[in-house]
């Protein structure tokens, strides 16, 4: 019988337990809904707000310096792929023994 109490009273506690969970969720809800009504955003004014050039810019962006990238990797580096390719990758460094 001992045993059986025992049960008896964990099954009770468990189902306290999600009863409160069970409310203090409709609880949330329920203060989570206030019905006030919010005011309306009046969004007819908003734009590009950049203005716009009369005439196109003409900017002169440098050029790296052109320099032929060596056919080999540095020593303790090993390709980004294999060296078999031939990929401009094999030639990238990815791990580089220090």
């Amino acid at each position: 019988m001992r045993r059986h109490l025992a049960y008896v009273l964990s099954g009770l506690v468990g189902a306290v337990a999600m009863l409160a969970l069970i409310l203090g969720l409709e609880m949330q809800v329920a203060t989570a809904h206030t019905g006030a009504e919010l005011p309306g955003i009046n969004r007819a004014l908003k734009g590009d707000r950049l203005p716009v050039p009369l005439k196109p810019v003409n900017v002169r962006i440098p050029s790296p310096p052109s320099s032929e990238a060596p056919n080999r990797l540095p020593d303790g580096c090993e390709g980004l792929v294999s060296a078999i390719t031939k990929s401009p990758l094999a030639r990238t460094p990815a791990r580089c023994i220090s």
